[in-house]
C-alpha cells in the first residue's frame, strides 16, 4: 500500500511542476501575443513596455525609444513596408538560470513590400524576473551574434537552444 501511495504521491508531484510550466508558458504566450498585437497596431508605447529593460536602456530610455521606433514606422511606410501580421506559436520549454527565467515563443511575421509580401520565421526570448508571472521579451534576430548576446542578457541556462535565423520568403505579387 505504502508503495502505491507513494508512486501517486510522485505522479501528482509530477503533473504539478508540469502544470506549473505550462502555466508559465501560457503567461509567456499571452504576453508575446499582446507584443504582437501592439507591432501591428503600431503601439510603440506597449512595444517597448514588453520589451526587455536592457534592450530598452540601451536605447536611450522608454520615451527615446518609442521616438525611435516611431520614427523607423514611418519611414518604413514611406518607403512602402508596413507589417501586415505577427503570429504567435507554442512557446518552448520553461527553464531557469540564477534569478533568470527564459523561454523561446516562435513568430512568423507577415510584412507588405513594394511588389511583394515577406513572411519570416522568427522567435521571441522571453525573460521573467519572477518565476514566470510576468515577461519581457528580445526580438531573435538580435540574438544571433554571441556578442551581442553576452552584452544584452543574463546568462542562459546551458539546455536553452535559440532557433537557427532562416530566411525570408518573398512572394511576389501577380
Amino acid at each position: 500500500m505504502f508503495r502505491f501511495t507513494f508512486v501517486c504521491t510522485l505522479i501528482t508531484l509530477a503533473s504539478l511542476t508540469h502544470a506549473g510550466e505550462s502555466t508559465k508558458a501560457g503567461a509567456a504566450k499571452k504576453i508575446a501575443s499582446e507584443l504582437a498585437a501592439a507591432m501591428i497596431k503600431g503601439d510603440h508605447a506597449k512595444v517597448v513596455d514588453r520589451t526587455y529593460d536592457k534592450i530598452v536602456e540601451m536605447a536611450g530610455g522608454r520615451e527615446k525609444m518609442i521616438r525611435g521606433i516611431g520614427e523607423l514606422a514611418k519611414a518604413m511606410e514611406a518607403k512602402g513596408v508596413k507589417f501586415h501580421a505577427l503570429n504567435v506559436g507554442e512557446p518552448g520549454d520553461v527553464l531557469t538560470e540564477g534569478k533568470f527565467t527564459f523561454v523561446v515563443v516562435p513568430t512568423v511575421m507577415v510584412m507588405r513590400v513594394p511588389n511583394a509580401s515577406l513572411t519570416g520565421k522568427s522567435f521571441l526570448l522571453g525573460i521573467s524576473l519572477d518565476d514566470g508571472k510576468s515577461w519581457k521579451f528580445v526580438e531573435g534576430a538580435k540574438l544571433t551574434d554571441k556578442a551581442v548576446r553576452g552584452k544584452v542578457l543574463p546568462p542562459l541556462p546551458a539546455q536553452l537552444k535559440l532557433p537557427a535565423m532562416e530566411m525570408p520568403v518573398i512572394v511576389r505579387d501577380k
